[in-house]
């Protein structure tokens, strides 16, 4: 009886006309920034931290958690529909999302979006609500040597994320490619600058979202304008929004197993959604009995980075509400919005807060159906873009690119970059090299520089720490089985077939 009162009581304050107000408007204002290109959800969220200075505690958290939830959800918008990735985190959904859209299937590919990010933030919330201690808990125990290991299993899959189409060593080159990109500007651990060519822009390294625009999106827009027609070109345009729906929950396995490994992840700082969703994409191809089927507009492309995307959006506020520890930018605004209404994060959150705090955690379930609902109400007038003539598409995609790049940090130089990159990603796309594997190089390369960096200096040196620690054993210990596995499984194939 006790659990249903603080329920009810929950619900009631989350569901007042006032909250519901902060909800909708949370819901609108994310997929409006997750739409536009290179703000992602750290934009919204922090732009509207000052306006919650003088609501109440729910209002506040249940206004800030919409945002960044729908924020994720809106990133895929038009990474689906123009190949133009809404924040880092909706690169890879452009991998088989945007195929699926020149195959006619926008609708369908929209609806698989909505379906898994609603799937995702009820798994992250759920493990937010019951498991938050003890996974944060959990996540203290992994040092410089699991991140380590856990960046390296990334970089590993970049060897296997093109074995399927006969372009491993396309893919190594383009990965190596993005790991030296990321080492451009100061090194993170002795501060020293290198690889700028005397470049005072270079200084503060490459920017990856202008890079991942000019890459996914400019480089599209170079190639409507070459063929002209429209995206969807003589494909029927039939929105099926609810067929994508009912994929996420087909693929129910796929769906749930990335959104745990957005909880997983999102709980170590500095992992963030972008490596969360890349690295979902990854186990999905690579578990897949047809990985060469990826990148050619397979629906479970889409599920897979999406949940975990928002999956890791509710769960990066595990260390931070429980521990004060926030595991990336967004969850620090949210520790920042919770010390400015009197609240600590910690045991004292949960304790004091009362019911304020189950109306936060009620409030953002709602969020996730709200955002669901305007998505899939939305999804027939999303759809029909793609047909628009590419003569004027082309033009509405660079003005987005250009601004994307500039808004970021108002440096006329980072136009320059997206051009650079734009055409980088041209020549690769048509020669139908795997793009993505620069991205992931960008991606994991600084992070796994810093922490082997950190771990030789815990151990003085010393390389056994990489062994001695048991997570980051097993991960080598499955990284190695992986690639021998990969490298094998075509002579075992065929040694097999002989036998017969």
């Amino acid at each position: 009886m006790h659990l249903i009162a603080t329920l009810g009581s929950a619900l009631a304050i989350a569901l007042s006309i006032k909250n519901i107000g902060f909800l909708i408007l949370g819901c609108f204002v994310g997929l409006i920034v997750g739409v536009l290109p290179g703000l992602g959800p750290v934009f919204g969220v922090a732009l509207f931290l000052p306006l919650t200075f003088n609501l109440p505690v729910d209002s506040s958290l249940i206004l800030l958690s919409a945002i960044y939830a729908a924020t994720a959800y809106g990133d895929g918008i038009t990474s689906i529909l123009l190949n133009v990735p809404g924040g880092p985190s909706g690169v890879a959904v452009t991998f088989d999302g945007y195929p699926m859209t020149r195959m006619g299937k926008a609708g369908m590919a929209l609806g698989a979006l909505a379906g898994s990010a609603l799937v995702g933030d009820i798994i992250g919330i759920t493990a937010l609500i019951t498991i938050a201690p003890a996974l944060a808990n959990f996540s203290l125990q992994l040092g410089p040597a699991e991140y380590f290991s856990l960046c390296l299993f990334g970089l590993a899959m970049v060897a296997m994320i093109s074995k399927g189409k006969g372009q491993t060593v396309k893919g190594l080159l383009l990965g190596c490619l993005g790991l030296v990109i990321s080492f451009i500007g100061r090194d993170v651990i002795t501060g020293s600058v290198r690889f700028t060519f005397g470049s005072s822009f270079l200084e503060d390294g490459v920017s990856f979202v202008s890079a991942s625009i000019g890459l996914f999106a400019l480089s599209q827009a170079f190639i409507l304008a070459e063929e002209g027609g429209s995206i969807a070109g003589d494909h029927v345009l039939v929105s099926k929004p609810w067929a994508g729906v009912a994929a996420a929950f087909r693929y129910w396995y796929v769906t749930i197993r990335s959104a745990i490994i957005g909880v997983f992840l999102s709980m170590m700082p500095g992992i963030g959604i972008t490596t969360s969703s890349f690295l979902s994409y990854m186990v999905e191809q690579r578990t897949s009995k047809n990985p060469e089927s990826y990148g050619e507009g397979n629906i479970r492309g889409v599920i897979a980075p999406q949940a975990a995307s928002n999956a890791t959006a509710s769960g990066e506020l595990i260390p931070a509400l429980s521990l004060g520890i926030p595991s990336g930018a967004t969850s620090a605004i949210f520790i920042a919005a919770l010390t400015l209404h009197g609240l600590r994060p910690g045991l004292d959150f949960f304790t004091s807060g009362g019911d304020k705090v189950n109306a936060v955690f009620a409030g953002m379930f709602c969020a996730a159906l709200v955002f669901f609902i305007v998505g899939m109400t939305c999804t027939p007038l999303f759809a029909k873009v793609t047909k628009l003539p590419n003569s004027i598409l082309v033009p509405i995609i660079t003005i987005l690119c250009f601004t994307g790049s500039f808004a970021l940090r108002n440096d006329v130089q980072d136009l320059v970059l997206t051009v650079i990159f734009g055409i980088i990603g041209y020549f690769f796309f048509k020669h139908k090299w795997p793009v993505q594997c620069i991205v992931l190089g960008m991606v994991l390369g600084a992070l796994a520089e810093s922490n082997f960096h950190r771990a030789l200096q815990i151990s003085s040196g010393s390389f056994g720490i990489f062994l001695t620690r048991p997570v980051s054993l097993i991960l080598i210990l499955v990284i190695l089985v992986m690639l021998v596995l990969t490298y094998l499984s075509d002579p075992l194939k065929k040694l097999k077939r002989q036998h017969v």
